[in-house]
């Protein structure tokens, strides 16, 4: 059997029908992985809270030596306490219809019956 240079020959109608191949990307290296957080960005965040938290303690040992240094409040203090301005008042009952109540003294007190009025009623 003889092969002639004809049959080994690719069709040109084969070729056309298949679809292009993409060129081959050549292998590159990967990058690093790089960490989340870097030691420059924790350093401020840390000194930061260093902060707040002295501030904090400062202010609580303020305020408690300011609570131990206050006096409390002693028996003048307490006697000092503010009078009953009504004390020297005198007081209206009327047991009748269960009603009392203080009046200066410098005031006059008319007592009048409910038939004693001006509309005569």
């Amino acid at each position: 059997m003889e092969i002639n240079s004809h049959q080994l020959a690719p069709s040109p109608n084969l070729e056309s029908s298949l679809p292009p191949q993409p060129a081959p990307v050549p292998d590159s290296p990967l990058p690093a992985p790089s960490r989340s957080l870097s030691p420059w960005l924790l350093l401020p965040i840390f000194l930061i809270f260093l902060g707040i938290s002295g501030y904090l303690f400062w202010q609580n040992r303020t305020l408690q030596s300011q609570l131990t240094a206050s006096p409390s409040p002693t028996a003048s203090a307490i006697a000092m306490a503010p009078t009953d301005p009504t004390a020297d008042w005198q007081t209206y009952i009327n047991n009748e219809h269960k009603v009392s109540f203080k009046y200066p003294s410098s005031w006059d007190l008319k007592i009048e019956n409910a038939g004693d009025n001006d509309n005569g009623q």
